[in-house]
């Protein structure tokens, strides 16, 4: 008689579960059922109105505080900054830094740009410079190049960042004695 106890108590408890497991896929389908909806804002073009540094544009980030967009531009050699709407997204052009304009190098064929965690510097790579131009960003949140910068010190910039960012780790060998 105990064994079937049991048994029973076995069925139940694995009826229960199941019912628990289903509520719970049935909960997440609905919690999430509208998750990655996109309803369109609006788009900035190059050569419209005063937007510059858009042309090939093949890279973006966004400032850590989400109050400035940045575009690489393969075609312009540049990068194109815009303020951003916190609330609805829009984006307002700002400046572009031009490769070879002002001082600015390295940018020509730009693939790529990043700004460090605490958002005081952009780093942009210039594919066909074989270059990153770095630059400091202002209180204005405007970049501007950083004089003297090595390739020495882009690579020991670029390893503190990786780190920074968790995409390796340092380990230490270990011999046995």
């Amino acid at each position: 008689m105990k064994a079937r106890t049991s048994r029973t108590n076995w069925k139940a408890a694995f009826a229960a579960f199941s019912a628990a497991v289903l509520a719970m896929l049935m909960t997440a389908t609905l919690v999430f059922a509208g998750a990655g909806h996109l309803t369109f804002v609006e788009f900035q073009q190059d050569g419209v109105g005063d937007v510059d540094g858009l042309e090939d544009a093949w890279a973006v980030a966004v400032s850590p505080d989400g109050s400035h967009l940045y575009v690489a531009s393969f075609g312009d050699h540049a990068v194109g900054v815009f303020s951003r709407n916190s609330t609805t997204g829009a984006l307002t052009f700002v400046e572009v830094q031009k490769d070879g304009v002002g001082g600015v190098d390295g940018l020509f064929g730009a693939t790529a740009v990043t700004v460090s965690p605490d958002g005081s510097h952009l780093y942009a790579a210039g594919q066909a410079d074989d270059a990153v131009a770095v630059f400091s960003i202002v209180a204005a949140a405007t970049p501007t190049p950083v004089p003297g910068v090595s390739a020495w010190g882009i690579a020991i910039l670029a390893v503190i960042f990786a780190g920074a960012a968790g995409l390796f780790t340092w380990r230490r060998r270990v011999r046995p004695t």
